[in-house]
């Protein structure tokens, strides 16, 4: 409440985002007296009493000593600039060493998020049956060699999810252009260059070899869910991508002494 000019404590409390007793403990420490007191006695602060209290809370969001500022309120403009410049450069260090810290937190957080596929090794076949996931793992164990399959499940489990994803994209891309150039046929420049790719992405979950190569083509042919998920993108393609995959690994991946 404004009385003639001047402001009772709750309302310099108010203005000022402090409690009522923090003000009593600076007029107790001569930081902050208020310019007079009414008959009752209660304290009563003035506008000049308000521009002394705002110079405080700044430094003492500086986290200047309570004795520090009382000197500094009554030192030469000069010598306030001095301090004030110095006080600065701590807010600015300060600052910085914030910034790093959250920099840090930020790298952690998505380092944690990003950088490793679940340990469970179901989210690799997502929309895939327990009984189907374990039938699939059981064929490919049959069919290829167990090195090829623990090189392959040891760099899938190192990928991050961004990898992944950028893989599955890449697959998926695969078989749009595989499908695209179906009346090309297997042999042509055009699919042979797309299965030239494909042998590159395969790289990054394991090292095809000829034989390898040809298989993993004729399990894209013949097991029944490689063949459904396919074929759903064009009827006949996985039986074509075995037939392209045959050609490549017969004429590009047979060492010179075969």
């Amino acid at each position: 409440m404004k009385t003639t000019g001047y402001y009772t404590v709750s309302t310099v409390a108010s203005l000022a985002g402090v409690s009522v007793r923090t003000l009593h403990h600076y007029d107790a420490c001569g930081l902050l007296r208020p310019s007079i007191r009414s008959e009752a006695g209660y304290r009563l602060y003035s506008f000049d009493d308000l521009l002394r209290l705002q110079q405080i809370l700044v430094y003492r969001a500086m986290n200047v000593p309570l004795d520090t500022i009382a000197v500094l309120l009554v030192s030469e403009e000069q010598d306030v600039i001095k301090i004030l410049e110095h006080h600065r450069q701590i807010i600015e260090q300060e600052v910085a060493r914030l910034q790093q810290i959250h920099a840090t937190i930020s790298s952690t957080i998505q380092s944690i998020e990003d950088t490793t596929m679940p340990t469970d090794e179901r989210s690799l076949y997502e929309g895939l049956g327990a009984e189907t996931i374990e039938a699939y793992r059981r064929e490919v164990e049959a069919r290829f060699d167990p090195g090829l399959i623990e090189e392959s499940r040891n760099r899938t489990m190192r990928m991050s999810t961004s990898d992944w994803r950028r893989s599955k994209e890449e697959w998926n891309a695969l078989l749009r252009d595989y499908a695209s150039a179906m009346d090309q046929g297997a042999g042509s420049m055009v699919v042979q260059n797309i299965v030239a790719r494909h042998h590159r992405w395969l790289a990054g979950y394991w090292t095809p070899q000829a034989a390898s190569f040809e298989g993993l083509g004729e399990l894209y042919a013949t097991h029944g869910d490689f063949v459904k998920r396919i074929d759903q993108v064009r009827p006949g393609l996985a039986a074509f991508i075995r037939v392209a995959m045959a050609i490549y690994a017969r004429t590009e991946m047979k060492s010179p002494t075969e």
